[in-house]
């Protein structure tokens, strides 16, 4: 009854990129990648398929732009800033789920399993090997602890 009638069909999940299929995207793209630059982009990150897809189109595009990729501040107004900010707008509407994020970028962890939950289906948190609830990737971690402090 609550279902909307366009939710029908496969669920397809996409799963963090390895730095393998990273560096075969990249150079579909035309864009060869050496150990330290793969290395930086699955620092920042961290394999997450929309994000990586980003930032190689833009290091294809625009290969001066490089340094600017790895630099939050400045890539959260540039290339990332519709998909962080559509997560803000989110934050602004719920302040239980903004406080929940918080809580994981500032190291604190989250309790509420309704929120982790809700907070791993829009791919911003994932668990480590221990359990803790952690930031998908130094991005996100960075971006929110600023916006969201």
């Amino acid at each position: 009854m609550t279902q909307s009638p366009f939710n029908i069909g496969l669920k397809v999940e996409l799963k963090t990129f390895t730095p393998t299929e990273v560096t075969g995207f990249a150079s579909r793209l035309g864009l060869p990648l050496d150990s330290e630059t793969l290395e930086r982009i699955m620092d920042h990150v961290g394999g997450h398929p929309y994000l990586v897809h980003l930032m190689l189109y833009h290091l294809a595009r625009n290969p001066a732009s490089r340094e600017q990729l790895f630099h939050t501040e400045t890539a959260a107004r540039d290339v990332f800033r519709d998909h962080l900010h559509r997560y803000l707008i989110q934050f602004q509407r719920d302040e239980k789920l903004a406080g929940a994020m918080k809580d994981v970028v500032m190291g604190i962890g989250c309790k509420d399993l309704r929120m982790v939950e809700r907070l791993e289906a829009a791919g911003l948190v994932r668990r480590d090997e221990t359990e803790q609830v952690i930031p998908v990737c130094r991005l996100y971690a960075e971006f929110f602890k600023k916006e969201l402090a």
